[in-house]
């Protein structure tokens, strides 16, 4: 039996596809759940309660007015909640 050799393409914003070598299979191995908050920040869980809604924006909002956040983070919220 061949190895199996499987590569996921990845573009600016997003997965893009999964390339599989001749032998392998098309089944992607699921992704475990992200549990780092900087990591949950950065995929619009700003708040790190496990979902994206509008208590992400309010917690962004008042790190941001306290100057302790960036506007990049609006971004990541915005495009993961719209």
């Amino acid at each position: 039996t061949g190895g199996v050799g499987v590569g996921v393409l990845v573009a600016p914003g997003g997965t893009v596809g999964v390339a599989v070598a001749p032998g392998g299979t098309d089944t992607p191995t699921p992704t475990p759940p992200v549990t780092d908050c900087q990591t949950q920040k950065l995929l619009g869980n700003y708040d790190c309660q496990g979902g994206i809604d509008e208590s992400d924006f309010t917690a962004w909002q008042q790190d941001f007015e306290k100057k302790t956040s960036l506007l990049t983070f609006f971004e990541y919220w915005r495009r993961a909640f719209y």
